[in-house]
């Protein structure tokens, strides 16, 4: 049986983050994005962690001490966030810090990816639609034929 100091719990939270241009002065996850550069706190409990009060009184109420948050840059943009936090004071190495900021990097990937996957579709449908109201209306070219099934030989087709 695992002990409170090791359990993994699993967060996940996706929404708009609030940031006017300022430097954020509350979590350490809108200072990674504003800044654009991974965000180490070794102890947010301590004088260290002073400059990230949300952080403090997160860690005050749920015993998170030490956090890295990475920012998620799309074409040198900001898009998120993404925040580790460990219960107790445990730094988390370069090599840690290198593999989440290339956690970041892939799920910047795959975001851009279905986003793409979604215009794709969107425009497959309007093909669709298109494709539909044109064979509705009888008029078929020898492009159509290639396109669909309806026309079984190019001599059903108007050239």
């Amino acid at each position: 049986m695992a002990t409170a100091s090791r359990r993994l719990r699993i967060t996940a939270r996706s929404r708009c983050i609030r940031c006017d241009g300022e430097r954020p002065h509350k979590p350490s996850r809108g200072r990674a994005i504003i800044d654009r550069s991974p965000v180490h706190v070794h102890d947010v409990t301590s004088d260290e962690g002073a400059e990230f009060p949300k952080s403090a009184e997160m860690s005050r109420r749920d015993g998170g001490r030490t956090v890295l948050g990475v920012p998620m840059l799309r074409e040198g943009d900001s898009i998120g966030a993404i925040v580790l936090r460990r219960a107790e004071v445990q730094p988390f190495s370069d090599k840690q810090v290198a593999l989440l900021q290339t956690f970041a990097n892939q799920a910047v990937i795959a975001i851009g990816n279905v986003r793409l996957f979604d215009e794709v579709q969107a425009k497959t449908r309007d093909l669709t639609e298109a494709l539909t109201y044109q064979t509705g209306s009888g008029q078929y070219s020898s492009r159509d034929c290639l396109l669909t099934d309806r026309c079984q030989t190019g001599s059903q087709c108007n050239r």
